[in-house]
C-alpha cells in the first residue's frame, strides 16, 4: 500500500514539474482543461505542448479508435518551419489528420470522456468540424477560444510505451492570441502617398506599398513623382556648359553629355574663331571685322 501511494506522489509530482517547465517556456499562452484531470488514478503521465512563441496550428495527428489513442498538435512557425509538438498516447492505430488551410485557426475543441477520452471534435475559423473516435464517453467537455484567441497546443494525460492503456486520459488546449491581419481590402493600406501603389495581400493580410514607376527608359532624363500630385515628371537632363561655342547634347544612348564646339571654319586659310560672346563667326581681313 505505501509502495502504491509513494508511486502515485512521485507520478503527481513529475507531472506537476513538467507543467511548470512548459509553462514558463510559453508565457504568453493561457489554457483550459484539462478533463477530467490529470490525477494519477487516471492512469496517465502529464503532458503539455511547449508552443514556440507565434506559432500557429498546422495540422492535428490522431490515431482515434473507439477511444482518442494518440494525439500530436503539428505548428507553423514565424518563420515558415512546420514543426510536430509531439505525440500524446502510444496506440497503434491508423494515422487520420486535420489540416488547417491558410490563415485557418481552431476556435474550439469538444466531445465526450468517460476514463478516457472517448472523442475530439474541432471547429475552425471556416466554419468546418472534424470529428475523431468512438460514441461511448459518460460526459462531455467543451473548450472555446475567447475572441482574438486560437487554439495552439494540448494539455494533459496519456498512456506511454509499455502501459495496458496506451490512450489519451485527459485533454485540454493551449491558447495563443491571434496575430490580427493587417488588411483585409486594399483600402486598409492607404499610405497617403499618391506616389505609392496600395494593396493588401490576401495570402498574408500585409499591406504591400510600391512605388510608382516613373521610369521613361531614357536616360536622357531624370525621373520623379510630384509628391502633391502623384504625376510622373520625366525632366531633360541639363547639358549646358554654358559656353555659346559649343551645342550642347545628351546621347539618348549613354545619358551622358556632349558639347560639341561650333564648327567656324569657312574653308578660308586667312580667317578662324568664334566670338564666344555672340556666337557670331568672324573674318578677320586687315585686322578688321567685316
Amino acid at each position: 500500500m505505501k509502495r502504491v501511494i509513494f508511486s502515485n506522489l512521485l507520478l503527481l509530482l513529475i507531472t506537476a514539474a513538467l507543467v511548470a517547465i512548459c509553462v514558463s517556456s510559453s508565457a504568453m499562452a493561457d489554457t483550459m482543461g484539462p478533463y477530467p484531470g490529470m490525477d494519477p488514478q487516471d492512469r496517465g503521465i502529464g503532458f503539455y505542448d511547449d508552443v514556440p512563441a507565434g506559432a500557429e496550428a498546422y495540422q492535428v495527428i490522431l490515431r482515434p479508435g473507439d477511444l482518442v489513442g494518440a494525439i500530436e498538435m503539428v505548428v507553423k512557425t514565424t518563420t515558415g518551419s512546420i514543426v510536430p509538438l509531439g505525440q500524446h498516447g502510444t496506440a497503434s492505430n491508423p494515422a487520420q489528420t486535420l489540416t488547417l488551410g491558410a490563415g485557418e485557426y481552431i476556435t474550439q475543441v469538444y466531445g465526450r470522456y468517460g476514463d478516457a477520452i472517448d472523442s475530439i471534435t474541432f471547429r475552425t475559423s471556416s466554419g468546418r468540424t472534424a470529428r475523431f473516435g468512438g460514441s461511448g464517453g459518460q460526459y462531455a467537455y467543451d473548450y472555446t477560444a475567447p475572441p482574438n484567441m486560437q487554439i495552439v497546443g494540448f494539455l494533459g494525460a496519456s498512456g506511454v510505451p509499455g502501459w495496458q492503456h496506451p490512450y489519451v486520459y485527459a485533454i485540454g488546449v493551449i491558447l495563443t492570441p491571434r496575430q490580427l491581419p493587417e488588411c483585409t481590402v486594399d483600402a486598409d493600406c492607404d499610405d497617403r502617398n499618391p506616389c505609392t501603389t496600395d494593396a493588401c495581400d490576401p495570402a498574408t493580410g500585409a499591406c504591400v506599398n510600391t512605388a510608382v514607376d516613373c521610369d521613361d527608359r531614357n536616360p536622357c532624363t531624370t525621373d520623379a513623382c510630384d509628391p502633391a500630385t502623384g504625376a510622373c515628371v520625366n525632366t531633360a537632363v541639363d547639358c549646358d556648359d554654358q559656353n555659346p561655342c559649343t551645342t550642347d547634347a545628351c546621347d539618348r544612348a549613354t545619358g551622358a553629355c556632349v558639347n560639341t564646339a561650333v564648327d567656324c571654319d569657312d574653308q578660308n586659310p586667312c580667317t578662324d574663331g568664334c566670338l564666344r560672346s555672340s556666337n557670331r563667326r568672324m573674318r578677320q581681313h586687315g585686322g578688321r571685322l567685316r
